[in-house]
C-alpha cells in the first residue's frame, strides 16, 4: 500500500499526488479548474498542510473501507458508488482506502480565485470571502450527473467540445457556490439604478466606441456586474435600454457626419457604427422620421 505525505504549505495537489501513483489518468481544464478521471490503487494520502486548491473527489465504484479526515472531522466506513468528499484549500487532510480493484474517481481541482470570480460574475456581495466547507461523505445527484458528463467528454471528440466543457465547468462551480459554501451567499441589491460613477463609465465607453463593434457584455465587464443587471440598472437610470441608447447616440453621431459633404452616406454609416447604409437608413428614419439623404439636403 502506497503512502503519500506532503510537508509543505500552499503546494498544488499535483505535487502531493505524484503521477506514478495513479495507474491511469485523463484530464480537461477550464480557467482555474482541472478535472481528472483516474484509477487509483489502495493507499493513503497525508497532507497536514493541505493544498493550494479546493479538491472534490467523486467515486464511480465502491470500496471496502474509506477513512477521510479533514480539519479534525472524520468519516470511517464503506465507500459507496457516488460518494463524494470535498477538501477546502489549505485544510489539513488524511485519506485512507482499501479496495479489491483500483478506485475509479473523477477529481476536481479548483483554484479559489476562479471560484471567487464566478461568485463576482453572479453578483455575489463580498466574493473575496467565498469559502468552501469540508465534506466527508455525501451523495449528490447533480454532482453525479456533472462528473459523469465530464468523464464522457474526456473520451469523446464531439463537435463543440470546448464550449461544452466551459458550460459544464460553470455549472459545477455555481453548484458548489449554492450548496457547499461556509455561509449562504448574499446577492448585491440593485434597486436604485447605477451609481453616478458607473453610469458615467458606461456612457463614456459608449461615446468613445460609437464607431466600433462592441457588446453590452463588454460594458458590464467594465463595471464588474452581470450583463442582466447592467441592462436593468441602465434602464432605471436612463430610461432607454443600453441597446436603444447606443442606437440613439449613433444616429446623433451620423447627423454630425452628414454635415461633412465630402463623406458618402455609406461612409457615414460605417463610421457611426452601422453595418451598412441600409442599416443606418432603417434606424435613422425610425428615430428622426426622415432618411439620411433627406436630412443632408435639408
Amino acid at each position: 500500500m502506497d503512502s503519500i505525505v506532503s510537508q509543505q504549505s500552499s503546494v498544488s495537489w499535483s505535487e502531493v499526488l505524484p503521477q506514478d501513483w495513479i495507474q491511469e489518468s485523463r484530464s480537461v481544464s477550464d480557467r482555474g479548474l482541472i478535472v481528472t478521471h483516474e484509477f487509483q490503487p489502495a493507499g493513503e494520502v497525508d497532507a497536514p498542510n493541505g493544498g493550494a486548491e479546493h479538491v472534490l473527489c467523486f467515486s464511480f465504484n465502491s470500496n471496502i473501507r474509506q477513512v477521510t479526515r479533514i480539519d479534525g472531522q472524520e468519516y470511517d466506513g464503506a465507500n459507496q458508488i457516488g460518494s463524494t468528499f470535498l477538501i477546502p484549500s489549505q485544510a489539513s487532510a488524511f485519506c485512507y482506502w482499501e479496495c479489491e480493484r483500483p478506485d475509479e474517481v473523477v477529481s476536481f481541482y479548483i483554484d479559489p480565485q476562479r471560484l471567487q470570480q464566478v461568485a463576482a460574475e453572479n453578483d455575489c456581495l463580498y466574493p473575496e470571502r467565498t469559502e468552501l466547507r469540508p465534506i466527508l461523505e455525501v451523495q449528490d445527484h447533480q454532482l453525479t450527473a456533472i462528473a459523469t458528463a465530464f468523464r464522457s467528454e474526456m473520451y469523446s471528440n464531439n463537435f463543440g467540445g470546448k464550449l461544452y466543457t466551459e458550460s459544464l465547468a460553470n455549472l459545477f462551480l455555481v453548484h458548489l457556490l449554492r450548496n457547499y459554501c461556509t455561509q449562504t451567499l448574499t446577492l448585491r441589491s440593485y434597486d436604485s439604478g447605477l451609481s453616478y460613477q458607473q453610469l458615467q463609465q458606461a456612457i463614456d465607453f459608449m461615446q468613445n466606441h460609437l464607431g466600433d463593434e462592441f457588446s453590452i457584455q463588454d460594458i458590464a465587464n467594465l463595471l464588474g456586474i452581470s450583463q442582466y443587471y447592467f441592462c436593468r440598472l441602465f434602464k432605471q437610470s436612463m430610461g432607454p435600454s443600453p441597446y436603444q441608447y447606443v442606437l440613439q447616440q449613433r444616429v446623433e453621431f451620423a447627423k454630425r457626419l452628414l454635415k461633412q459633404r465630402d463623406k458618402s452616406i455609406a461612409q457615414v454609416a460605417l463610421e457611426s457604427g452601422f453595418s451598412s447604409q441600409s442599416h443606418l437608413t432603417q434606424h435613422f428614419r425610425k428615430l428622426t422620421g426622415t432618411t439620411p439623404k433627406a436630412y443632408r439636403k435639408s
